[in-house]
């Protein structure tokens, strides 16, 4: 049976079409399913006795988890192909959703029969954590590589930009997808429902041509014969030892936390500090999304024709700051379409610099060196990821009140965003 795409031939623009098109849909599902944690905490918490305000140890978890398989899918990739890696992505989404399901419905079951505390069911909750920590990690490689071998030379950072529209979009359709389901079923069966998509996707992945260069597949398993810890600790020293590489890994982890923490919390902070439906809370939270998908493709165009990526992303971290240090400031006599129009902006600017972010250390990097940069700026993108809500969640928890980790997350971004603006690259 000839397959999806196999036609395409790598280089041109249909090939780069169809590579695009499959990677951002791939990429946008892994999103929504990370984003759930997030969008259910308000429901789904108080069935195993916890606050809302701990959904950030879960997606903590989930980073720490994609780091370490960000490092080990170099060797996925030698091993298995593209191909397979696309499918254990997709599988293990899916068993990642059907894991939480069934700790929320034992957990649901301890409560009502008393034959156990519902906190036993954590540690279910947790392993789904780790099942979707791992495709989560290894999503960034494989999409790179699968665009790298079909996208022209000249069209690489466009299209490289529109896949990465595919993780505010992710968060979209989590917002929107998700309050939906729970108007009609538990928030265990959505879960389950969402599952069932996911495998839908694997069954899709199967009749999909993809596949990697010889080039790049023999340079995979160089990756892996470093050593593991050296692989890991590397690119984050390279890193470091250069000034302009080390303010774009400062962009990336303090940028990343401003973001997360609003991606982990809003819902949460509009449905129960605020007072507003779940519905329109996750609405809100998609309106901010849907926003963010335009302003990275937007933003990256003004970098690339009128302003310097340097001040685009000083400005975007400076307006970003400001936007959600406005947003802690809500209360229930803000009128809804105020709070809206804060989260669009907040939308259009936090969420939007990270197509100029891999531009600039593309630019910034050396001939030889650009995939170590890029690695070791994507470990402070995740540590960022992990260490915002991870740190937001003990916040919360402590002070009771979401408005307090909102905002302090909020003034890094600010500050760091004037430094750019002010100061010229140190390169």
């Amino acid at each position: 049976m000839r397959k999806l795409g196999e036609r395409s031939v790598p280089g041109t623009i249909p090939a780069a079409a169809f590579a695009a098109i499959f990677t951002l849909l791939l990429h946008m599902t892994l999103t929504l399913v990370t984003a759930i944690p997030g969008v259910l905490a308000p429901v789904a918490a108080k069935v195993f006795g916890l606050h809302p305000g701990r959904v950030g140890l879960l997606v903590a978890a989930i980073f720490i988890i994609a780091m370490a398989a960000s490092l080990a899918t170099p060797g996925i990739l030698a091993r298995w192909g593209v191909a397979r890696a696309c499918q254990a992505v997709a599988a293990g989404s899916a068993i990642g959703l059907f894991a939480m399901a069934a700790a929320g419905y034992g957990a649901q079951w301890a409560g009502d029969s008393g034959a156990m505390p519902p906190q036993v069911f954590i540690a279910l909750l947790f392993v789904s954590a780790l099942a979707l920590g791992v495709p989560n990690g290894m999503i960034n490689p494989i999409s790179s590589m699968i665009l790298f071998r079909a996208v022209p030379a000249n069209l690489r950072a466009f299209f490289f930009s529109v896949k990465q529209t595919a993780v505010p979009g992710g968060y979209a359709v989590a917002g929107l997808l998700v309050p939906s389901l729970l108007l009609v079923m538990s928030w265990q069966a959505a879960l389950a429902v969402l599952g069932l998509a996911a495998i839908a996707w694997l069954l899709l992945t199967m009749v999909v041509h993809v596949e990697v260069s010889p080039e790049a597949a023999r340079g995979q398993p160089a990756a892996t014969r470093a050593g593991r810890m050296r692989a890991f600790l590397e690119p984050i020293r390279t890193v470091w030892k250069r000034r302009a590489m080390r303010e774009m890994a400062l962009v990336s982890m303090i940028y990343s936390m401003n973001q997360t923490v609003m991606a982990s919390y809003l819902v949460s902070y509009l449905n129960l500090e605020i007072g507003l439906s779940l519905v329109l809370s996750g609405a809100i939270f998609a309106a901010l999304q849907f926003t963010g998908m335009l302003g990275r493709i937007v933003w990256g165009l003004s970098a690339d024709l009128w302003v310097k990526p340097r001040t685009q992303l000083g400005l975007l971290g400076a307006a970003g700051g400001v936007c959600g240090l406005t947003v802690s400031l809500f209360t229930p006599a803000w009128p809804q379409a105020a709070m809206l129009a804060v989260c669009v902006l907040f939308g259009l600017t936090a969420v939007s610099w990270n197509g100029i972010f891999l531009s600039e250390v593309a630019r910034l990097s050396t001939r030889g060196d650009m995939g170590t940069m890029t690695a070791g700026t994507g470990v402070y993108n995740n540590l960022g990821a992990l260490a915002g809500p991870g740190l937001c969640s003990l916040l919360v928890a402590f002070s009771g009140i979401y408005a307090l980790g909102i905002a302090v997350f909020a003034v890094a971004p600010l500050v760091l965003g004037a430094y750019l603006v002010l100061t010229r690259s140190p390169e």
